[in-house]
């Protein structure tokens, strides 16, 4: 029978944690500006998110696409692909405000 388990982390796990979705954002837009058209399955491919089972890990790229496009750096265009912004590009570069 699955169940839950709770566990208090620490201030030190909670900046790791913050830090590795730092980085994985920036490697998301990097992937973004070098292949715009690239699928989810695609991406979570090139990041190296993969299921138990082998399959790309599409739900954890969607959700890193989500969080990059609520943070304004990406935006989707009509044919469904990913196109940086403004914003995203200065990211990339190192130059954000």
């Amino acid at each position: 029978m699955p169940t839950v388990v709770c566990d208090w982390i620490s201030d030190t796990a909670k900046d790791e944690i913050a830090k590795q979705k730092t980085a994985d954002e920036d490697r998301m837009l990097a992937l973004i500006e070098a292949d715009p058209k690239a699928s989810q399955a695609a991406l979570a491919a090139k990041m190296g998110w993969a299921l138990f089972n082998g399959d790309p890990h599409k739900t954890k790229a969607a959700r890193c696409l989500k969080s990059l496009t609520s943070a304004k750096l990406i935006k989707t265009t009509r044919a469904g692909h990913h196109k940086l912004t403004p914003e995203g590009i200065a990211v990339l570069e190192g130059t954000e405000k």
